[in-house]
């Protein structure tokens, strides 16, 4: 790896556009993210953002800074993506001003504002102030990242890690809330200017306006087995409290370990029912769809937990940060993911693509797109959402559900009280 640098023999002051090359754009520098399994140090790294520069090399710089952003818990793996996309625009904008990363300065900062700010289809101005942040934080801690400078050391201050660019650092200044510090000092770019801020955040919605929702996700698709898939994704975020990543994270074998946890079994397939399967790579949760007695038999064990008092099963989810949790759901709430997804839409979406091709291994996740036959993206679970919201004329999405889920939450435990 190396760091690449944009040729600056030429580069004047720093802001004329090249007229003899082609506009720089930000696809022009590649970025990935790390595969499942990707390691970073000891630990696996999924999803890491990796960026290339525009000769095909990684940019060691910026696979140092998220790199370690991961290590110190900067912020999760899943925010790092915006930081990436909007660090790509920043280095193709430097591109265009034939200047590396670290020639940068302020003059440059607030060159790349009045260029966001000039174009038809400019961002809004609380995003434009984002992108600055993001860029202002990542200079903020390259000394952090960067080799120690042996230039600072003197008797009376040590040697330390400093980064200071040819034109003078990109100056900070430190926030203060109230008039007293709250925490570690936390800093911001000097020329920061506050964006106005946009309409109110939505209201946790009425209990009749989620029942609304609800009942319009199942009912909505054209196709009934999205519309069970689409009914159940909804109830878990606003019965069980699940963020939109989680619901895409939840998977069979988290079910199987929940249910094996609360004494619920799953004995092995018949021979005659594996003889029935669509396909040999199955799950034993995903066969029990093609046998009614077993089905039976688990529906009937989670209704005794029920008549026990055991108000449901633990659940770990895969969250934010990357981090597992358990997650209650309720008896009722198990019963009907299985029945109506596991067993009902999810099996069905499985047996159409195993009759096109008969060696298809399903995902372990529970929710699957119709598009990619894979996982049901975050992404994509958060626009379902907002749509139903937005079609119904009521003001929410999935994080509301989530916060609905909250505060019944906090109402019940208040009654119990």
């Amino acid at each position: 790896m190396r760091i690449g640098c944009v040729d600056t023999s030429q580069q004047g002051n720093g802001f004329a556009m090249a007229n003899t090359k082609p506009r720089v754009e930000p696809t022009d520098f590649r970025l990935i993210f790390a595969p499942k399994g990707f390691m970073l140090g000891a630990e696996e790294a999924e999803h890491l953002p990796i960026l290339c520069e525009m000769d095909g090399t990684v940019s060691e710089v910026l696979v140092s800074y998220f790199g370690w952003s991961y290590s110190t818990n900067r912020v999760a793996v899943s925010s790092m993506r915006d930081e990436a996309i909007i660090l790509r625009e920043w280095w193709a904008f430097l591109a265009n001003c034939r200047l590396c990363w670290d020639r940068a300065d302020d003059d440059t900062m607030q060159s790349w504002r009045a260029d966001m700010q000039s174009v038809p289809e400019a961002p809004g101005p609380r995003r434009i102030a984002r992108k600055l942040d993001v860029v202002f934080t990542f200079y903020d801690n390259l000394p952090a990242i960067l080799p120690l400078s042996e230039e600072l050391a003197t008797d009376k201050f040590p040697l330390r890690r400093e980064f200071v660019t040819d034109n003078g650092p990109i100056r900070r200044r430190e926030v203060r809330f109230n008039g007293r510090w709250h925490g570690t000092a936390t800093y911001r770019w000097l020329y920061h200017k506050d964006a106005p801020r946009g309409r109110l955040a939505r209201p946790t919605p009425h209990p009749q306006s989620v029942a609304n929702v609800i009942a319009k996700l199942r009912t909505s698709p054209v196709d009934p087995v999205l519309g069970e898939r689409n009914w159940i994704i909804g109830r878990v975020e606003s019965e069980a409290g699940l963020r939109r990543e989680e619901v895409s994270s939840l998977s069979i074998k988290g079910i199987e370990a929940a249910l094996k946890l609360d004494g619920i079994a799953l004995p092995p397939l018949p021979a005659e029912i594996q003889e029935q399967l669509p396909t040999r790579h199955l799950s034993l949760l995903d066969g029990y769809a093609y046998w009614e007695q077993g089905k039976r038999n688990v529906l009937k064990m989670l209704l005794n937990l029920k008549k026990d008092q055991r108000t449901g099963i633990h659940v770990r989810v895969l969250g934010k940060g990357n981090k597992e949790r358990s997650v209650p759901f309720d008896v009722d709430l198990v019963r009907d993911l299985l029945d109506a997804v596991v067993w009902g839409a999810r099996a069905e979406q499985i047996r159409r693509w195993a009759a096109k091709c008969g060696s298809y291994r399903p995902s372990d996740h529970i929710f699957l797109s119709d598009k990619t036959q894979r996982r049901l993206a975050p992404g994509s679970i958060g626009d379902l959402l907002v749509d139903t919201f937005k079609g119904l004329n009521i003001a929410g999405s999935g994080h509301r559900l989530r916060a609905f889920f909250g505060t019944h939450l906090a109402y019940r435990l208040w009654d119990e009280k």
